[in-house]
């Protein structure tokens, strides 16, 4: 699941009667990260410069490559932290209605995400923040909280997500769809970490059986 998922919820609930509804990737870590919105009828497009380490076949998305005057009426904007600099400029002349800056798993890019924080909060958008856990040894990630980056103090920006808009009703409707949305995270990941080391546990007797099988010399 993904934070991606509850923001494609909370928008079809605060704009019912919206018309197609778009989305432009100037990054993406993943084929199945842009696929989620195609999926959801979305209009998905490829902005100016993309970028993705994963060599992502936009055909197979499928989506559509975007030119500069194609990206500011977009409803979405989404881009992985280590774009931001290249990209911050763009986005202040854009202003589109939701910027989404995926920071999770970029590393240590505390930097990087403070300065995105404070560029979107300049230009007017409330923020919310949604983190992600991989603290067991299995590195099972999911997410464990989406809320206001106001309430999580000093923010753990390599596990955090941003979600920057102007539109007052998709914010009430976001923090609405995520304290079910992220409740039904938390129980899958841990079912996730149960059968986990079930498995690990199962292979340990496994291995132990075996040991115990083998003629001695």
């Amino acid at each position: 699941m993904s934070d991606d998922i509850a923001l494609l919820f909370a928008d079809e609930l605060a704009r019912p009667a919206a018309a197609a509804r778009r989305i432009v990737f100037l990054s993406a870590m993943s084929l199945p990260q842009m696929q989620q919105y195609a999926t959801g009828n979305w209009q998905v497009s490829a902005g100016p410069g993309f970028e993705s380490a994963a060599g992502i076949d936009l055909a197979a998305v499928p989506a559509t490559s975007a030119s500069e005057d194609q990206v500011h009426d977009a409803d979405v904007v989404s881009l992985e932290t280590p774009t931001w600099t290249k990209s911050a400029a763009a986005l202040a002349r854009w202003q589109p209605r939701v910027v989404k800056v995926n920071g999770a798993f970029h590393g240590d890019n505390a930097l990087v995400g403070e300065q995105a924080a404070r560029a979107l909060a300049e230009s007017g958008y409330e923020i919310i923040g949604c983190h992600w856990r991989a603290d067991n040894s299995y590195a099972l990630r999911s997410l464990s909280r989406i809320e206001r980056l106001a309430a999580f103090g000093a923010p753990d920006w390599k596990h955090l997500d941003l979600i920057a808009t102007k539109d007052a009703d998709l914010i009430r409707t976001l923090l609405t769809v995520a304290r079910l949305y992220v409740g039904e995270e938390r129980r899958i990941a841990d079912l996730r970490v149960s059968h986990a080391v079930r498995g690990d546990h199962i292979a340990r007797l496994e291995d132990a059986l075996m040991a115990h099988q083998r003629p001695r010399s």
